[in-house]
């Protein structure tokens, strides 16, 4: 239509269109995104403020019920009730968490504000007893586990020849590659060989909650040993409780090791748990059509042939290769330290987008209802390749609610949206494009867009702990600590500033605030009357 259109009237559509865009890029969708981030920031406020008042209800509850003399105080008799079941938990080490004051008994005002600390997890759980381990587990961690560059060996002799054996697979182009199906198979024994390795010697316990449980003393001992300012290392992990040939035999035998951040701990859990997962899952397919195959080769050698016997043998091999191949794979995300944050930023924040993903499911189910009356019953099929090009070979259609939210799907990502557009309302009317513009202005634009600005914003507090590690480990290393000094102090005497500057801005509303709370009380007929009586 527009190759014949006059050319002020095409130069008319491009600039037409070309401001919408250009609004809609830098104005509408950032002030959309600042809305929807204000909102979103309040409901946080007021979730967290019911929640601390529900849990410090809760707290004074217990107080009261642990106080059985009413003396308003919980000693340490009263205090051992709490933990009387406890078997990780040493009563006298808590109690002194506890205790602040060090006056031998808690007050409701200790007890209350020790359980509302967000760091008094990690405290309680410092008191707990040691894990065990051996001397050949501790060499293993703290030499072998924990070295600096440990994830790209792994990743480099175990992972990547996985990856050439699957791009020599797809380039081969055979229907059977029994001896490269082995070598893929024999590297994911030996991830996973590695992976229980690292099991036994962390201990089972600590290996999938490193954040739960302390570090053993021999690791300790080599924390100790790490060239690090006395305030990075925790008072937990400065008490080693060694005997003096144990540490003389930490001293010769083991290798300096760095202390994990909270950060890191979090992080380095959230791998292991989904290494031993996914392994464990895919090995259980593998020996799933395994079994599956022997079972139906057995039922079906007498009634087919030797090559129907000869290609399900093929496909039984793909499928199993394939579980091989996605879980030695799938450590190209575990090993890597960018890939090991990404995922632990994805796991830490997605949940708080639960909501969002509900709503956006019955946005999408509920529209798929209304294109199924719209555009369905095979109203479509009266559009012919001569009437529309694009006609031909058009696999999204509404005529189910299936198809239906597949195609909402795919006008969601934007593949080819204007063709399922003009498809379907040559098919009907031209008014029912609202739908799909209304469709497309929602979804991809708005939502994503909201996505996309709430989780930059939420994982600034995982960068600012990030942060704090960085300098914590930089300051080790001496000799170029004094460049990465100098930058980093001018980022953060920057970022002072500017929080000084709002929070100025914002002690300037709450003046303003009460000022005009106290004009409106003087302006009460009551105030007035007790003012005068007074």
């Amino acid at each position: 239509y527009y190759v014949n259109a006059p050319f002020m009237a095409s130069a008319n559509v491009i600039a037409v269109a070309l401001f919408f865009a250009i609004m809609g890029m830098f104005c509408w969708i950032p002030m959309i995104i600042h809305r929807f981030e204000q909102a979103f920031e309040e409901s946080n406020m007021r979730h967290d403020v019911k929640h601390k008042v529900r849990k410090t209800n809760a707290i004074v509850a217990s107080f009261i019920m642990l106080d059985f003399n009413d003396d308003l105080d919980i000693d340490q008799n009263e205090f051992a009730y709490l933990v009387s079941c406890s078997v990780l938990v040493d009563k006298n080490k808590l109690f002194d968490a506890f205790d602040t004051n060090q006056n031998d008994s808690l007050d409701i005002y200790e007890f209350v504000s020790s359980l509302l600390k967000q760091s008094f997890r990690t405290k309680i759980q410092s008191t707990a007893s040691h894990v065990p381990q051996s001397k050949w587990t501790s060499w293993m961690e703290c030499n072998v586990f924990r070295h600096r560059n440990y994830g790209i060996y792994v990743f480099v002799f175990l992972v990547i020849p996985v990856i050439g054996a699957s791009v020599i697979t797809g380039l081969s182009h055979r229907s059977s590659e029994d001896e490269i199906y082995s070598i893929i198979l024999c590297f994911f024994v030996l991830n996973m060989i590695e992976i229980h390795l690292r099991c036994i010697c962390f201990g089972v316990g600590r290996f999938f909650d490193l954040l739960k449980y302390p570090n053993p003393n021999y690791i300790i001992a080599a924390i100790s040993n790490y060239k690090m300012s006395a305030e990075s290392i925790d008072d937990a992990q400065s008490t080693i409780r060694l005997s003096a040939a144990e540490r003389n035999w930490v001293h010769r035998h083991l290798r300096q090791v760095r202390p994990l951040s909270i950060l890191e701990k979090g992080t380095q859990t959230l791998i292991n748990r989904i290494e031993v997962v996914v392994f464990w899952l895919c090995l259980a397919a593998y020996l799933a059509f395994g079994v599956v195959f022997s079972l139906y080769s057995d039922a079906s050698s007498d009634m087919h042939g030797i090559d129907q016997d000869v290609t399900v043998k093929v496909i039984n091999d793909r499928f199993q290769s394939y579980f091989v191949q996605m879980a030695c794979l799938v450590r190209i995300f575990t090993l890597i330290p960018a890939n090991k944050r990404l995922i632990y930023v994805i796991f830490y924040v997605v949940p708080e987008f639960i909501a969002l993903f509900c709503f956006l499911g019955l946005y999408i189910y509920a529209w798929a209802r209304i294109g199924c009356t719209l555009f369905g019953d095979g109203k479509t099929d009266i559009v012919i390749p001569e009437i529309y090009d694009a006609a031909d070979g058009m696999v999204a259609n509404f005529n189910s609610l299936g198809f239906a939210i597949l195609a909402l799907i795919q006008l969601m990502i934007g593949e080819g949206w204007h063709e399922i557009m003009y498809f379907n309302t040559i098919a009907t009317t031209e008014l029912w494009a609202l739908y799909f513009l209304i469709y497309i202005t929602v979804v991809s634009i708005i939502i994503a867009n909201v996505f996309v600005g709430l989780f930059l914003a939420d994982i600034d507090q995982l960068s600012q702990q990030q942060s704090h590690d960085d300098i914590i480990h930089a300051s080790v290393k001496q000799k170029s600590f004094q460049s990465y000094a100098a930058h980093k102090l001018n980022q953060l005497h920057y970022k002072i500033d500017t929080n000084e500057h709002e929070n100025e801005l914002m002690h300037r509303q709450i003046r303003h605030i009460e000022f005009i709370l106290q004009q409106q009380q003087t302006k009460q007929p009551g105030y007035r009357s007790n003012s005068l009586l007074g």
